[in-house]
């Protein structure tokens, strides 16, 4: 274990970063238009896709939550979704911002939010690695070791019999996971709009 303590990764700043990604995808996403008509096939099955994936974000999300809340940073939590994955937080809400470029009808704001996302949350899971590795030592090292960071494998699936959990956090997470089920009404308001000439688009997306 490091002699000089490490101390836990400021949320506020990889919060702060996202937004600033949020704002500055907003024009593109307001004043662009798909390629692919919005009746189409391709279209349509974008659409169920990106829903999909952002109901595994949202669930994937509680899901992990019931694991930790209240125990972050306290406890190397190592059950359920964190058996298979490090940081399935991470990996869900990756997986979410997918979802929202292909609801957007867009390949390519599909894998460039897809990547940014996971881009800034990779940088978040290696610092926050350095604390647990500080306060856990030689436990962490075993963990990390033996469970991949990101990508899982579900041949490792591990839950104890009994599950504690914080109400309170999970109650807070669920109202942070609305934030993804606003981007459907948002989508389809959108669209209306630029259908009806009330929103000029500038360029088209594949």
């Amino acid at each position: 274990m490091n002699s000089v303590p490490v101390a836990p990764f400021n949320q506020t700043i990889r919060l702060r970063i996202i937004q600033c990604l949020v704002v500055s995808i907003v024009p593109v996403i307001a004043f662009s238009t798909s390629v692919w008509p919005t009746s189409s096939f391709v279209a349509n099955t974008m659409t169920l896709a990106g829903q999909l994936l952002l109901a595994i974000c949202i669930l994937g999300r509680l899901w992990s939550i019931l694991y930790t809340g209240g125990r972050k940073n306290r406890e190397l939590v190592v059950e359920g979704p964190y058996s298979v994955c490090r940081n399935p937080l991470y990996l869900f809400s990756t997986i979410g911002a997918v979802g929202i470029g292909l609801m957007l009808h867009s390949f390519i704001l599909a894998f460039c939010l897809g990547i940014a996302c996971g881009m800034i949350l990779r940088v978040t899971a290696q610092e926050e690695a350095k604390f647990l590795r500080s306060k856990f030592g030689s436990l962490y090292e075993a963990y990390a070791q033996s469970v991949p960071a990101f990508w899982p494998d579900f041949k490792l699936y591990y839950e104890s019999r009994e599950a504690v959990f914080n109400p309170a956090i999970l109650r807070r997470t669920f109202f942070h996971a609305l934030y993804f089920l606003l981007v459907i009404p948002l989508v389809e308001v959108k669209q209306f709009l630029v259908q009806n000439g009330v929103m000029t688009s500038f360029f088209r997306l594949l």
